[in-house]
C-alpha cells in the first residue's frame, strides 16, 4: 500500500470484509509526513474481497 502525508499524523489502516466487519488493524502509529509504503502480506486470510481504510489524524 502507498500513501502520502502532507504533515506528521496519526495513522490507522484498517481491514474489513465484505460483511463491514473488522477484520485485522494493519496499521496504527504515528508517521512523519511523506510518501510510505506498507507491505501487507494476506496468508493468514480467506480468499475472498477485503476492504482497507486508511485515516489520518492530527
Amino acid at each position: 500500500m502507498l500513501f502520502g502525508l502532507p504533515k506528521t499524523s496519526f495513522v490507522e489502516i484498517i481491514l474489513y470484509n465484505t460483511l463491514g466487519e473488522k477484520v485485522s488493524t494493519i496499521l496504527s502509529k504515528k508517521i512523519n509526513a511523506g510518501f510510505h509504503s506498507i507491505d501487507f502480506f494476506a496468508d493468514n486470510l480467506s480468499s475472498g474481497v477485503y476492504f482497507y481504510q486508511i485515516t489520518a489524524n492530527e
